[in-house]
């Protein structure tokens, strides 16, 4: 992982420092008091988390998460993945705006709450395919088209998308985004791994392999 890739780098950090002070001092928490400690730590160093990134490092796995604003309170739900989901990791570069700046950016966008609105349509749609075992990879373009709307995708990483999208695949940023430089990293999905892997050799492109099970 690395700061400002879109990553969940500073939710990681947190988490793996917790546990470091609570096993040095013979600390016993659970998990979700565990949680509670590093989305305090996301708070201070972005001002408001989602809890998202958190909810990942701390429980892993795939799950349903929601910020219930209204009742102060989060819900999440353990969700069961019957499918192994292969996706590459490519890097767009590494954004110059920090996740807080970002936030800032979505909240002055005055459709903000009209888009974020169909993302959650989208995200059900997500949790109805996983239910489901048959994965709709489209979603993923779908998703993009909304943060690309939302103003949080910078020119490198909509090309990079548009040349993506163009030879068969699928992609979308991972985090927060960014607009004046890179935007972290991507998450892509090809049919044809032989065709992507030729796209990121000829275009000396950063990647990994992930799968999600």
């Amino acid at each position: 992982l690395s700061q400002k890739s879109g990553l969940g780098s500073s939710a990681a950090f947190a988490h793996a420092v917790f546990l470091c002070l609570l096993d040095y001092f013979d600390i016993k928490l659970s998990k979700e008091e565990i949680f509670r400690l590093v989305l305090e730590a996301e708070n201070y160093i972005h001002g408001t988390s989602s809890g998202v990134d958190p909810a990942a490092v701390v429980f892993g796995g795939v799950q349903v998460f929601k910020n219930n604003e209204e009742r102060k309170a989060f819900e999440r739900k353990q969700l069961k993945n019957n499918l192994k989901l292969e996706f590459i990791l490519i890097d767009s570069g590494k954004a110059l705006e920090s996740t807080g700046d970002m936030v800032s950016l979505v909240r002055s966008n005055l459709e903000s709450k009209k888009i974020i609105k169909q993302m959650g349509k989208v995200t059900r749609e997500f949790i109805e395919s996983i239910a489901e075992d048959e994965f709709d990879y489209s979603l993923i373009s779908k998703n993009q088209r909304l943060l690309e709307d939302l103003g949080v995708v910078g020119e490198k990483a909509k090309k990079l998308v548009k040349e993506i999208e163009g030879l068969g695949g699928f992609a979308k940023i991972t985090g927060a985004g960014g607009i004046k430089k890179g935007s972290g990293w991507l998450l892509v999905h090809h049919p044809d791994e032989n065709k992507l892997a030729n796209f990121i050799k000829e275009n000396s492109l950063k990647s990994h392999k992930i799968s999600i099970k």
